[in-house]
């Protein structure tokens, strides 16, 4: 089944607040694996993995400052959303995430003022990860 923004994400809660208007969210994700390849194979004879990275981008109305002042503290907070339809669903959650960087900005006449901001998640050790996609039947 497909699973999409506009009627299959029920809640984005970013610090702990759902009340935050979310415009969009992208997560990328590298376990950057390399193959080791020996003299005499056709092919790799082992794999072997490389650091987890997980990042992003979240593009929010700057309707309250707090996202913002995160980005100015380096403040980690949380990003958690729920990706469901038809009984199935997804929740993902990033428990500690930090902003790199992002600019409050408005594209145009008559347009909103957006704050997109670029993340990543870092170690979180009460978790002990950086990202849980936790699947629903």
């Amino acid at each position: 089944e497909v699973m999409d923004g506009s009627s299959g994400v029920s809640a984005i809660s970013i610090g702990g607040d759902v009340t935050i208007p979310v415009r969009s969210v992208s997560v990328n994700l590298s376990n950057t694996m390399r193959p080791q390849e020996g003299i005499g194979q056709s092919g790799p004879t082992n794999q072997n993995s490389g650091r987890s990275m997980v990042t992003g981008s979240v593009e929010v109305y700057f309707d309250d400052i707090t996202l913002y002042e995160a980005l100015l503290n380096s403040t980690a907070v949380a990003i958690v959303f729920t990706i469901a339809t038809g009984g199935k669903a997804y929740i993902v959650s990033m428990p500690k995430v930090k902003f790199n960087d992002g600019v409050p900005a408005v594209s145009g006449v008559d347009t909103d003022l957006m704050l997109p901001l670029n993340f990543t998640a870092l170690y979180d050790a009460t978790s002990a990860t950086q990202m849980t996609i936790t699947r629903i039947p």
